[in-house]
């Protein structure tokens, strides 16, 4: 756990941040104990409203850290770039995320999207390699549309990306659809 002061403004109990470059912003890190804190600082992020914060640069990111949008309640719809190719453990736990997609690129997610109950469409890319309980209780998760064959889920179901869920869910392949 890490406490971070950007602009002047103290969090404590983050687990990792990956922020841009931002000029006129200074991020100090210091290790430290604490608890909770870390969704605060993210939402402000994702809404912009820490003073001086623009981000100018999210190209040269490639990790969604641990915790980073953990229940964050001001994001629906959500889109991960290209240049993602791994989402930490619960970096969206908790969140308010009604429809996720996840472009080529991105191979690792491991319970990333735990706990989103307002989930209910998933897109994922055929690029996906490892995805073990992505979406733990996300009870309310219908249809997830998977970016390459039936053969390929099925290495995917079988790692346990949806082992947790108890509801019917519809995978639409591009082969056909498959539902649990």
């Amino acid at each position: 756990m890490a406490n971070i002061k950007l602009d002047g403004q103290n969090y404590s109990g983050v687990d990792k941040v990956v922020l841009p470059t931002v000029e006129g912003s200074t991020a100090e890190f210091s290790s430290g104990g604490g608890g909770g804190g870390s969704s605060e600082l993210f939402e402000k992020l994702v809404d912009r409203s820490i003073e001086g914060f623009e981000p100018t640069d999210i190209a040269n990111i490639s990790t969604i850290g641990r915790f980073a949008f953990a229940n964050c309640q001001n994001i629906t719809d959500v889109e991960i770039p290209s240049n993602i190719t791994v989402i930490e453990s619960e970096a969206f736990t908790g969140s308010s995320i009604t429809t996720l997609r996840i472009n080529e690129g991105c191979t690792q997610i491991t319970m990333a999207f735990s706990n989103c109950t307002n989930l209910t469409t998933v897109y994922i890319p055929e690029s996906m390699q490892f995805a073990t309980d992505a979406f733990s209780g996300c009870n309310n998760l219908s249809d997830i549309y998977y970016n390459s064959t039936k053969a390929d889920w099925q290495t995917l179901y079988n790692d346990g990306i949806i082992a947790a869920l108890e509801q019917m869910i519809t995978v639409h392949c591009t082969d056909g659809d498959i539902e649990y």
